[in-house]
């Protein structure tokens, strides 16, 4: 028996060595969605003056056309929504140490972030990470490096298949198919908003949105958000609350009047009621958060009016 769990220990960690070094020692696909996290880092090192910087999920990074909002409004903005699935701790985070005085911060996330602390879901972590080659990875917390570990399996799976095709493509990319639309770093424009869907078709319309039932939100989640609004605010940052742009249908699984209590109770009530954000099905995308170019006009025309008269003070 002994001799028997002996062997079971080697192997379990040889396959956890080379899970590891495949996350590790592989680069990740320079063609990544993900990829787009460190540009827009840049972004916010790079953008002077006084900003409006958004940060939020992909309904974010689909969802807002930053120059119209800019030029609207008279200051730059920073698209700084990416995925859903990294939350929004992480980002909120990471902004905090470029944001200065006079700086906007609107933060516009996913319901989702509400109910789960905000620290996304685990099939998003690992790949994250190897994206951004592992950014701040001292700074996660315990369930952030849960997701890590439990996503690192599917990363090490996919660039074990990445190695195999290299010798035939020459590359550890994945080809791009120009037909129809894919999640790369390549669709997004200077600002940091996707713009790669306005004029393709999406492979698949996902209208339901996560049931969340009688879930109430994380009380937790909440108190850290007050604290980091309190840091940024300690800073001479304004912080607005949004809700996230959304179809209809998607809005009715996906909300819960909860959440504005939650926001209340913080004493950080939405600019605009999430049901002014609500657009019709169709103007979705490939999904309840992701809208079509139509969408994102609505969407765009929406937050300039909601913030407006919080920037005219």
């Amino acid at each position: 028996m002994k001799r028997f769990l002996n062997k079971v220990f080697w192997f379990t960690a040889l396959l956890a060595a080379v899970n590891i070094a495949l996350v590790t020692l592989v680069p990740a696909d320079e063609n990544s969605y993900l990829k787009e996290y460190l540009h827009k880092v840049r972004l916010l090192e790079s953008t002077h003056g006084k900003r409006i910087i958004f940060v939020g999920g992909s309904s974010v990074a689909f969802g807002n056309d930053s120059k119209t909002i800019g030029d609207s409004l008279g200051m730059p903005v920073v698209n700084f929504g990416l995925h859903a699935g990294i939350g929004i701790k992480y980002p909120l985070e990471d902004c905090l140490a470029y944001v200065h005085k006079g700086d906007v911060v609107v933060i516009q996330m996913e319901y989702a972030n509400y109910f789960n602390g905000g620290n996304g879901e685990a099939s998003t972590w690992a790949l994250f990470m190897q994206a951004t080659k592992w950014r701040r990875a001292h700074t996660l917390n315990s369930a952030q490096w849960q997701y890590v570990i439990r996503g690192v399996p599917r990363v090490a799976w996919g660039s074990l298949q990445r190695l195999v095709r290299y010798p035939l493509t020459g590359s550890l990319n994945l080809e791009n198919a120009p037909d129809k639309f894919q999640y790369t770093r390549y669709g997004f424009n200077e600002w940091g908003d996707e713009v790669g869907h306005y004029k393709k078709a999406p492979a698949t319309i996902l209208q339901s949105g996560r049931n969340i039932g009688d879930s109430d939100v994380d009380d937790g989640f909440m108190r850290w958000l007050k604290r980091c609004v309190s840091e940024f605010e300690a800073g001479g940052v304004k912080v607005v609350f949004l809700p996230p742009v959304c179809t209809r249908n998607y809005f009715r699984t996906a909300y819960s009047p909860k959440i504005e209590k939650a926001q209340l109770k913080i004493g950080k009530p939405f600019a605009a009621s999430a049901q002014s954000m609500v657009l019709n099905d169709s103007c979705a995308f490939d999904g309840g958060y992701h809208v079509n170019h139509a969408g994102v006009r609505q969407n765009t025309q929406n937050i300039i009016q909601a913030l407006k008269p919080i920037l005219n003070k």
